[in-house]
């Protein structure tokens, strides 16, 4: 999967071949987060109107910044025009054709609040029996210096060519 930042350039109200209903949305994408390379490449996201997909859809609709009750504006009116966003990418294969597609639209910033998520007490539990022995087997090393704490930033810097890194991965 990639990441990309970017803007909504149009959007309307569109059904797929089979009359499945969605709000269609045109995004120029122009940052590839996972690297922080500039890009230029251009997007169509469906957010599908089912069943099951309605709520979550109407929810990314609100995150984006729609403040209309109805649907027309996304038909008649230009309200998501210019609305920076996020979206990540997946490579779908179909009939031996490969291409990149949107699976989700999120709202500016959400990539860098992601953050690191703990699991649960009982998984870490799990977790810590099975590992803990190899981990005091494990020789320690001088700790190394603490940095002073400072604000999360949206940039994610690739230090795989640091000479530094003896990290395996």
């Amino acid at each position: 999967m990639s990441n990309y930042s970017g803007t909504i350039v149009s959007h309307a109200l569109a059904q797929s071949k089979q009359g499945t209903p969605s709000v269609k949305l045109l995004i120029n994408a122009t940052k590839d987060l996972d690297s922080g390379s500039t890009v230029d490449q251009t997007f169509y996201a469906d957010l599908w109107l089912t069943d099951k997909t309605a709520e979550r859809s109407m929810t990314t609709l609100r995150e984006l910044g729609y403040q209309a009750d109805t649907l027309d504006a996304i038909n008649y009116g230009k309200e998501l025009v210019g609305t920076p966003c996020e979206i990540v990418t997946e490579i779908d294969s179909y009939e031996g054709k490969s291409t990149e597609k949107v699976k989700y639209v999120n709202r500016a910033g959400s990539y860098a609040e992601r953050g690191i998520k703990s699991v649960g007490k009982t998984e870490a539990a799990d977790i810590c029996s099975k590992y803990d022995a190899l981990l005091r087997a494990t020789q320690k090393r001088k700790a190394a210096a603490k940095a002073a704490p400072g604000p999360v930033t949206a940039s994610y810097q690739n230090n795989a060519t640091n000479a530094d890194d003896d990290l395996p991965f």
